[in-house]
Order: structure tokens, then C-alpha cells, then sequence
């Protein structure tokens, strides 16, 4: 019983491949060639010709300046509640590592923006590194403001602004 169920499973497999190909066959004719035959990286002409739609997304610089971000402040943080225990080297030490790590996140939130000024998720946690980390509120409120005119309803970025003063 088991083989003809197999056997069954087999044949049907093989229907839907052959309709399949019939499908692919009928979009090379119609794209000219298919899409992972080209013999070299795919050039503008080429995306054009297969009616491709790109869009950049911008999530993994964003996601990797909040990841930043977040290891700045913690840093910041163990230095504030250990200043007086520590020796004058690891209090240092600690300063410039959260400056160094909050100096990438920079980047990242600068090459998000660059995508897409009106993210205001990234202006929120830009204008939080800003005020925690290089402790410029001013600029930082400036761009709390700008998230909070893109979503006047987003709390974090009011609490944010709240917070920095």
C-alpha cells in the first residue's frame, strides 16, 4: 500500500512540475530569458526587462543603530553607577567606548535618513543618542520635534523629548 501511495505522490510531483515548466517556459518567452540565467550580476537594462521592483530598505541600518545605540547607553550607564569604584582608566575606557559605539550608530541612523527622512522611529532614537549619549539636547529636542510633526501620536518620541531636558 505504501509503494502505490508513494508511487501516487510521485506522479503527482511530477504533473506539477511539468505544469511548472510549461509556466516557466511561457515567462522566458515573454522576459526573453529567465531571470537567474544571466552570465553576469544583473545590470539596470536587465531589472528593467524582467518589470522587476526594487526598493531599498532601510531596516538593517536602522535596526543596527538602535543595537548601537543601546550598547552606548548600557556602557554609559555602568559608568555612571560605578564611577566611584572604578580606577581613572576604566572610567575612561568606558567613556570612549560608549562615544565610539554611539559615534556608529550615528552612521547608521545618518545612512537611514538618507533612505528616508521621514522615518520617525530613526529621528526618535537618533535624538535619543544625541541626548544621552553626547549630551546635546538641544539639537536632540530640534529632532524630536521633527519626528513628532511626522507622527504626532508616536509616545516614545514624547517621552523622549520629556526625558532629555
Amino acid at each position: 500500500r505504501s509503494s502505490s501511495s508513494s508511487e501516487k505522490r510521485q506522479e503527482k510531483s511530477l504533473e506539477r512540475k511539468g505544469e511548472e515548466g510549461g509556466q516557466d517556459e511561457e515567462e522566458d518567452q515573454i522576459f526573453g530569458q529567465n531571470v537567474f540565467d544571466f552570465a553576469e550580476p544583473f545590470d539596470v537594462s536587465q531589472v528593467i526587462s524582467i518589470k522587476a521592483k526594487v526598493k531599498e530598505m532601510n531596516i538593517a541600518n536602522y535596526a543596527q543603530g538602535t543595537a548601537l545605540l543601546i550598547r552606548s547607553v548600557r556602557t554609559i550607564r555602568k559608568y555612571r553607577e560605578s564611577k566611584q569604584d572604578q580606577k581613572q582608566d576604566q572610567q575612561s575606557w568606558r567613556r570612549a567606548e560608549a562615544h565610539r559605539t554611539g559615534k556608529l550608530a550615528l552612521k547608521r541612523f545618518d545612512a537611514n535618513l538618507r533612505l528616508n527622512l521621514t522615518d520617525h522611529l530613526a529621528l526618535c532614537n537618533y535624538g535619543m543618542l544625541l541626548s544621552m549619549v553626547f549630551k546635546d539636547h538641544d539639537l536632540s529636542m530640534k529632532i524630536y520635534e521633527a519626528a513628532h510633526r511626522i507622527d504626532r501620536l508616536h509616545v516614545r518620541t514624547m517621552f523622549y523629548a520629556a526625558i532629555s531636558r
